[in-house]
C-alpha cells in the first residue's frame, strides 16, 4: 500500500485487475507496514474495492521503532487498519491465523486451540481520538485503538497492565 512508483493501483485508481487475479490466485498479500511506504490513499482506495491485505504485518526494527510516531508497533498498525475500516476479526486472522497457515504451523500458532502454544496478546478496543500518519504526513483521525493489556508467553504472563 504505498504511494511511490508503481502501485496496486492504476492511473484510474482502480486495483490493477492483474492484482486482483493474483489475489484470488493464492497470491499473498502482506500490508508490511513501515516508516517509509505507506500511503492512505492508496490502502483507502484498494480496501473501498475489496482488497484488503492477507497479512497485517511491519518491517519495524528496533532502530526505525523509536524514531518515529508514524507506525511504532504492530497494534499501531493494527488499529491504523480497523480505523480505515477493516473489521477487527479480519485483523486478527491477518496477523494470527493466515501467518501461522503460510508458515504450515496451523493448529500451532495463532489459535486459541487446546495443545497450541500459549503465545497470547489480550488487547482490549479503546474509544480513544488518535491520529496516524503516513509516509507523506498526510494524517487519519481515528477513534478506536487496539491497546495491549497483557501477554502470555508458553503460558507464563510476561505483561500485565495492573487494570484492564
Amino acid at each position: 500500500f504505498h504511494g511511490t512508483g508503481h502501485s496496486i493501483l492504476n492511473e484510474q485508481g482502480e486495483v490493477y485487475a492483474a492484482i486482483k487475479e493474483a489475489q484470488t490466485r493464492g497470491v499473498i498479500f502482506d500490508c508490511s507496514n513501515g516508516v517509509a511506504h505507506f500511503d492512505f490513499h492508496v490502502a483507502r482506495t484498494a480496501m473501498e474495492q475489496g482488497f484488503y491485505p492477507d497479512i497485517i504485518s511491519t518491517d519495524l526494527t528496533l532502530r526505525n521503532s523509536l524514531r518515529t510516531d508514524k507506525v511504532y508497533s504492530l497494534l499501531h498498525v493494527m488499529s491504523k487498519y480497523l480505523n480505515m475500516g477493516m473489521s477487527f476479526c479480519d485483523i486478527v486472522r491477518a496477523v494470527t491465523a493466515t501467518p501461522a497457515r503460510l508458515m504450515k504451523m496451523q493448529g500451532q500458532i495463532g489459535t486459541l486451540a487446546p495443545g497450541a502454544s500459549a503465545d497470547i496478546s489480550i488487547v482490549k478496543l479503546r474509544k480513544e481520538n488518535v491520529i496516524f500518519e503516513d509516509t507523506h504526513g498526510v494524517k487519519l483521525e481515528g477513534d478506536r485503538y487496539i491497546d495491549n493489556c497483557a501477554t502470555l508467553c508458553n503460558g507464563q504472563i510476561v505483561y500485565r497492565r495492573l487494570r484492564f
